[in-house]
C-alpha cells in the first residue's frame, strides 16, 4: 500500500519521522483527502510578466502548509517526485530521467539544471526557480 503522501516509513519530505509524521494514520482510519486535481501543467509566462502571483498549491510537485502541517506531493507528466532517505527530497524528468536536487546547502542542483533565487517586494520570502533543460533529438 501507498502512503497518500508517496514517501516511505523511515523518511519523507517534509523531514518528519514516521511516528510524528502530520499525515500519519493507521490502516483503520482512512487516509487525507486530497483535492482534486487540477491541470498538471500551466503557463507560467503570466507569474513571470506580473499578472498572476506564484503562490503555493496542494497540486505542486511538494507542498506543505505549515499552519494545518498538511504535505501532499504529485507527480506530473514531466517530473517523479522521489522521497530519498539520504537525498532528501528529488524531482526526477521523465524525459531524460536527470534527478533535480532541491536542497539549498546541495553544491549542484544537478546536471542540466540550474538555480536561480528571486527577490521580489511582491513576495513574503525569496522565490526560487529550478530550471532543467532538456535536449530534443533531433
Amino acid at each position: 500500500d501507498t502512503h497518500p503522501c508517496h514517501h516511505s516509513y523511515d523518511t519523507h519530505p517534509c523531514h518528519h519521522s514516521y511516528d510524528t509524521h502530520p499525515c500519519h494514520h493507521t490502516y483503520d482510519t482512512p487516509p487525507m483527502p486530497h483535492p482534486p486535481m487540477p491541470p498538471q501543467t500551466e503557463d507560467f509566462s503570466i507569474y513571470f510578466s506580473g499578472k498572476k502571483k506564484l503562490l503555493p498549491q496542494h497540486n505542486d510537485l511538494s507542498f506543505y502548509n505549515w499552519d494545518t502541517n498538511f504535505c501532499s506531493s504529485s507527480s506530473t507528466p514531466n517530473y517523479q517526485v522521489l522521497a530519498d532517505s539520504k537525498g532528501g527530497l528529488l524531482f526526477k524528468c521523465k524525459r531524460d530521467r536527470k534527478v533535480i536536487d532541491v536542497d539549498p546547502k546541495a553544491t549542484s542542483p544537478g546536471d542540466n539544471t540550474s538555480r536561480v533565487s528571486i527577490f521580489s517586494p511582491r513576495y513574503t520570502q525569496q522565490v526560487i526557480i529550478y530550471d532543467h533543460i532538456t535536449r530534443r533529438k533531433a
